[in-house]
């Protein structure tokens, strides 16, 4: 007989310490020397067999068996069949099987054995499962998770998956382009470009002299997995779906000249905590976990805000004071809305100005004049800065050119606006979206308007875009009508006013009709109309999953973008004001005091 020449799997050198095969009593002990030879002879022989003639002989050795035989070969056969794909196939077959699991599913089998272990926290399924579920619906299990603000800079935040590419392909999808940085929206003159560098410069000084002590950082530095990620946003996602927050209401000590936090250990309570009229306006920043409140008294609260979860066993090691007051902005006039990011805060103010700041410290860059009327509403996108007046027009600051332009077509005071820069998409136009007092929402493509969208039968208060590929059950509400505006030179009518769906989002409307509207801005139809408050709805916002809703009818309302139900309301003892929404955590003025609706501390359930 010759010696077979390949080795299965159970006889492969290399993956016999993997295995763990049942062992088999094979002593021979207990028999005769003659007994014993003869058995050792009959392996010998069929270990040296061949593949056809071990068949044969185990055909043989089968026809021959009586039950209790066979029922032992079939007991035996069990465990031996089994074989780990982990240990036998290459490592990216192994990862394509386990891409086809769930989160749940993954956990289990971590649970089976080392190398399962490491397959099952192996940083590319994470990262997939982020990208199926962050910003959009997995399309096999139904839940979104909100982004959160690690993503944003996966270098800075995350180690990054085992392939590089899938890493910077995220965060292009999630958030195009990275932050502005604030020279870049410097004037073009020479000597503000000098003030701006030599600012930057010792600002960079001081911010790697802050870094030095961690308890003046205002981000954690610490690398964090894409399992770590995806199990925060599952935890804040699962606190929203069962309305699990910690209601808290947010100090507002009295500040001095010098702008600085007090120090004073009493704190009033009640009204006695706001300003003068209260809250006019909020704002987060997710990306660098702080929010904003600005106040009739001309003053601008800057907050830190800790966004990632607690787990059970870290609740008692939480700090006491949940929001750490930064520092304390005095503006120069009164202030309308606002609107900041890591580098700069940019105010609109009642004198019909526009000032920008470098907030970090106190130092007010540039002030913007234009209006003729005080403003209402603005929003910048990259560098270009979008704002609205009583004066019935917009204007579009350019800072990149430092030309402003003017937006003229509203009847009304335009009191809210939204834009979607061309350096943030794919899209080779400019896309700005406004709403006013005239009930209408006019759609700007490049500086011309070539839409206005009603339907709305008062005032609009508030306007925002939401990703298109959140939408369920789409239908069109027929109530809804759309006016398409031609260009004056109907010839030099641009091709690009016919948007492609992939490249536009959605828009969001509520207005003193007590409803909230979904549009499609491709079609200028109205996708949807939510109903539930019973008197005007002064403000709105949505991460792009959520919608939250605040109105005079004393009540706060949480609608789903996907399928337009109201998944979550509370009567309050007083009308709602102001509302900023963030992945984790809900500001809500509530009689012109702010409170704090934070879902990464899981509280108690409001139902």
């Amino acid at each position: 007989m010759s010696s077979p020449t390949q080795r299965c799997y159970r006889h492969r050198k290399d993956l016999a310490k993997k295995r763990h095969d049942p062992p088999f009593d094979l002593s021979l002990e207990r028999l005769s020397s003659v007994d014993g030879a003869s058995i050792q002879h009959i392996w010998s022989l069929f270990a040296a067999a061949p593949q056809n003639q071990r068949q044969l002989m185990l055909k043989g050795i089968l026809s021959a068996c009586c039950m209790p035989q066979l029922s032992f070969i079939y007991e035996s056969l069990q465990p031996l069949l089994k074989i780990d794909f982990v240990a036998v196939l290459p490592r990216h077959v192994s990862l394509e099987i386990f891409s086809y699991l769930d989160a749940i599913t993954l956990c289990q089998v971590a649970q089976v054995s080392r190398a399962w272990q490491r397959m099952a926290n192996d940083e590319t399924l994470w990262h997939s499962l982020c990208q199926q579920h962050i910003g959009r619906h997995c399309l096999r299990c139904g839940w979104a998770l909100a982004c959160a603000p690690w993503l944003l800079e996966p270098s800075r935040h995350l180690a990054p998956p085992t392939p590089p590419p899938p890493a910077r392909l995220l965060k292009k999808a999630l958030h195009g382009l990275p932050l502005s940085r604030m020279a870049a929206n410097e004037p073009a003159n020479g000597h503000h470009r000098g003030i701006a560098k030599k600012r930057n410069t010792r600002h960079a000084t001081n911010s790697t002299r802050h870094a030095k002590h961690p308890s003046n950082n205002h981000t954690d530095h610490r690398i964090r997995s894409w399992k770590t990620l995806y199990r925060d946003g599952m935890l804040v996602e699962r606190n929203w779906r069962h309305h699990r927050y910690k209601d808290t209401l947010v100090d507002l000590p009295e500040h001095n000249a010098d702008d600085q936090p007090p120090k004073n250990d009493e704190q009033p309570s009640g009204d006695e905590r706001a300003p003068k009229d209260g809250v006019i306006c909020m704002a987060f920043c997710d990306p660098i976990g702080v929010y904003m409140i600005g106040y009739a008294d001309r003053t601008i609260h800057v907050y830190k805000h800790d966004s990632k979860p607690l787990l059970h066993h870290q609740h008692n090691q939480q700090q006491q004071q949940d929001h750490p007051l930064m520092r304390v902005l005095v503006m120069p006039s009164e202030l309308a809305c606002l609107q900041f990011d890591e580098n700069k805060l940019i105010v609109g103010h009642t004198n019909h100005s526009v000032s920008i700041w470098d907030w970090h410290r106190g130092v007010n860059i540039r002030t913007l004049v234009g209006h003729h009327a005080p403003l209402t509403a603005l929003k910048f996108a990259s560098n270009v800065l979008v704002t609205g007046a009583i004066d019935h027009t917009l204007r579009v600051w350019d800072f990149a050119s430092g030309h402003s332009t003017l937006l003229a077509g509203h009847d009304g005071p335009v009191r809210s606006v939204d834009i979607l820069d061309r350096a943030l998409t794919s899209s080779p136009t400019r896309v700005i979206i406004s709403a006013g007092d005239d009930a209408s929402i006019r759609v700007w493509l490049d500086n011309q308007c070539v839409r206005v969208l009603t339907g709305h039968h008062a005032p609009i208060n508030k306007v925002a875009l939401v990703p298109r590929d959140l939408l369920h059950n789409q239908h069109y509400d027929d109530t809804a009508v759309l006016t398409a505006l031609p260009s004056p030179d109907q010839e030099n009518t641009p091709k690009s006013t016919n948007l492609s769906r992939a490249l536009l989002p959605l828009a969001l409307s509520c207005s003193q009709d007590h409803t909230v509207r979904l549009w499609d801005l491709e079609t200028g139809q109205c996708l949807r109309t939510l109903f539930g408050h019973v008197d005007h709805i002064t403000c709105m916002a949505s991460d792009g999953l959520r919608i939250a809703t605040g109105a005079k009818d004393r009540s706060v309302r949480i609608w789903s973008v996907a399928t337009g139900e109201c998944i979550y309301s509370r009567i309050l003892e007083h009308p709602v004001n102001a509302i900023a929404l963030s992945w984790s955590a809900l500001l809500v003025s509530i009689n012109g005091i702010a409170h704090m609706w934070n879902y990464a501390h899981t509280g108690v359930a409001h139902e």
